[in-house]
This record gives C-alpha cells, sequence and structure tokens, in this order.
C-alpha cells in the first residue's frame, strides 16, 4: 500500500511547489503596480499641498483641505487600504502613508521618498520643504 501512495504524494507535492512559485510570481507585478500607484498619489498630494500653501501661505492640514480646489479627488488611502498623512514637522510638511513591512524596498520608490522600518509596518514618507520638494 505504501509503494502505491508514495508516487501519488510525489506528484502532489511537486504540484504544490508548481503552484506556489506560480503564485508568488504572480504577485510580485501587483505589489509592483501598487507601490507606483502609492507613490503617484502621494506625488500628486504633494503638488497639490505646495499650490495649497502658495495661495494660503500655510500647510493643508489635512487631504480634505485639499478637494476639490486644489486635487480634483483624493485618494485618502494607498492601494493596500493605509490612510495618507500629512504631517507638519518644523515648517515642512511630510506626506505619509503605511505599508506591511517587506511589500516596498528603497529602490521600488522614486527619489524624494524615503522608506522608513517601522517593526511591522514601513512607513513611506515625502517631506515638502517650505521651499519645495
Amino acid at each position: 500500500m505504501k509503494d502505491k501512495l508514495l508516487p501519488i504524494a510525489a506528484v502532489l507535492l511537486f504540484l504544490a511547489v508548481i503552484f506556489s512559485v506560480g503564485t508568488m510570481l504572480q504577485e510580485e507585478p501587483v505589489k509592483a503596480s501598487r507601490i507606483h500607484q502609492t507613490v503617484k498619489e502621494m506625488t500628486m498630494i504633494a503638488d497639490a499641498a505646495m499650490e495649497y500653501r502658495s495661495a494660503t501661505e500655510g500647510w493643508p492640514v489635512n487631504i480634505d483641505d485639499l478637494v476639490p480646489k486644489y486635487l480634483r479627488t483624493a485618494a485618502l488611502s494607498n492601494p493596500l487600504g493605509y490612510r495618507y498623512l500629512l504631517k507638519n514637522e518644523d515648517g515642512n510638511l511630510v506626506i505619509t502613508t503605511l505599508l506591511p513591512t517587506g511589500v516596498a524596498r528603497q529602490r521600488d520608490l522614486e527619489p524624494g521618498f524615503e522608506l522608513i522600518d517601522e517593526g511591522t509596518m514601513d512607513e513611506i514618507r515625502l517631506a515638502i520643504k517650505r521651499n519645495g520638494l
């Protein structure tokens, strides 16, 4: 009986490995597109915040301050469901969002973006200095 089950078990194991590898390969483009969308949305928020500052002489407190005059529609959360936040740090505006650790790497981000390891989550930051990016 064992002799008959061994080839079946080997085939099932082989299929499980093939399925797992295929699933991992499919996830990479999905991760990349989500990171790209996050960077794009944060850049749009930054552009709108700079327009807001030019018009009002101050930074917006939250994304709602930008809609609809400076930002037609607001993506309040990144593609993984974590909110975008605006923080005023020493007169500079910082746009942040969280991602599960390991989803993004610094090399996945555009210049000006910073990836900070926060344990189980990573923070993506884009700082806008008083006089621009």
